[in-house]
């Protein structure tokens, strides 16, 4: 089931041959989270670079598989407040390698939607409190729908 539809990608790519592409985005998600039975809440934020090398497997039909590898960052800031007046701010860094599989359909000359599923491999930690040891997490991206206009 779809959770929720939190934040945004706007990405820039530039086809460099029929099967290869680059594009460069950002990434900007935010969510908050209220516990109105222990007087709590719980707030967000997510910023997020990734480029990718994307390669287009030919098709003879409008709808075209892809894969895609490249460098990715990102920070995430997190505030929590407790029931008894408790506040916590954290933040995280992470630096990693993204990778995605999708499948775009051309349904008009200038016109693409897209359908992709990403896991990225970090490397990071807390910043500002000292920190905690660096950690790797293998996370997942999810699923993203898009639409690609070409001009």
């Amino acid at each position: 089931t779809l959770g929720g539809l939190d934040g945004g990608t706007i990405a820039y790519k530039r086809h460099r041959s029929e099967a290869r592409a680059l594009r460069v985005g950002v990434t900007l998600d935010a969510s908050a989270e209220v516990d109105f039975d222990n007087d709590a809440d719980r707030e967000r934020l997510l910023l997020s670079a990734t480029a990718l090398g994307l390669r287009y497997r030919r098709s003879r039909t409008p709808v075209y598989l892809y894969t895609g590898l490249g460098p990715t960052g990102q920070i995430v800031a997190q505030r929590a407040d407790g029931g008894s007046g408790a506040s916590t701010s954290v933040a995280d860094l992470s630096l990693g390698l993204a990778g995605v599989v999708g499948v775009e359909w051309v349904v008009a000359e200038a016109i693409g939607v897209t359908g992709e599923y990403g896991q990225a491999l970090l490397i990071g930690g807390r910043i500002g409190d000292g920190g905690d040891a660096l950690r790797l997490d293998l996370r997942p991206r999810g699923a993203r729908l898009g639409v690609s206009v070409y001009f």
